[in-house]
């Protein structure tokens, strides 16, 4: 008998106080506001992914407190960000790619979105493989990750593309 394969989710949890929140577990003081929109692990499995939750480098339990100079960074990502990016460790092409921003957000407003993602959509053009990246722009969304919408959004990209 062949065992049921599932596509996975890479669940980054961005800044909160870690992974956990990913699969619903209080760990420290204030998680709770997390909790109702951020539990991306178990949002993904309901939604028929494996899910690889993982606390990435500069957020939650990992924050960069301070730079190599001591200098501490805007954001605790932002050091750890700009590493990766100077290393290029940050390509994802020819892979399925969805930015979802939120038209309010901002952190990254909607308009350097736009700009970034036309970067991205050369690459992928480059690659051959245009039709594997998609921006999805929620107009009434701030900084948000908006479950009820995304995987649904997922869901359909992949289908298309199956």
């Amino acid at each position: 008998m062949e065992k049921e394969k599932f596509p996975v989710c890479i669940c980054l949890q961005g800044h909160t106080t870690g992974f956990h929140i990913s699969i619903d577990e209080k760990k420290y003081d204030g998680d709770e506001e997390f909790l109702e929109t951020s539990t991306f692990a178990i949002d993904a499995v309901k939604n028929g992914y494996a899910a690889l939750a993982i606390e990435q480098r500069g957020m939650g339990e990992r924050t960069t407190l301070q730079d190599r100079r001591g200098r501490a960074p805007t954001y605790g990502c932002m050091y750890t960000a700009m590493t990766a990016l100077m290393l290029g460790r940050t390509l994802i092409a020819p892979r399925k790619l969805i930015v979802s921003v939120g038209g309010i957000d901002p952190i990254f407003p909607l308009s350097g979105t736009k700009e970034v993602y036309s970067v991205i959509e050369k690459i992928y053009q480059k690659e051959g493989a245009a039709e594997n990246c998609r921006l999805i722009v929620f107009p009434d969304k701030p900084h948000y990750f908006d479950k009820e919408r995304v995987f649904p959004a997922i869901n359909k990209f992949r289908g298309e593309q199956a």
